[in-house]
């Protein structure tokens, strides 16, 4: 049979890249986890949690991950909020 690659996977840097992105977003993080563990190699058939210690670097990048999008966010959020602030009118109470 041919394989069918999923949307998710690591097979060239760029899809990787976007898996990661995509896994700090939190978003379908778990499927690519049991992927990871279940994965033997190129062209092997997938075996049940052959590879359990694959999940702890899932578990460590959502941590850090998030974290880094988390602080994404807040630094526009802020960085808006001030870009507002100046052009109101300064430290007025405006916006307070």
């Amino acid at each position: 049979g041919r394989w069918i690659p999923r949307n998710q996977n690591f097979d060239t840097v760029g899809n990787a890249f976007m898996t990661l992105f995509e896994i700090s977003t939190t978003e379908g993080w778990v499927d690519v986890m049991y992927w990871g563990t279940d994965s033997r190699g190129p062209m092997m058939e997938p075996e049940r949690d052959v590879f359990e210690a694959l999940s702890m670097f899932f578990v460590a990048f959502i941590f850090v991950g998030s974290f880094f999008v988390l602080n994404l966010c807040v630094g526009v959020i802020v960085d808006s909020f001030n870009e507002e602030k100046r052009r109101v009118g300064g430290d007025q109470g405006y916006l307070l």
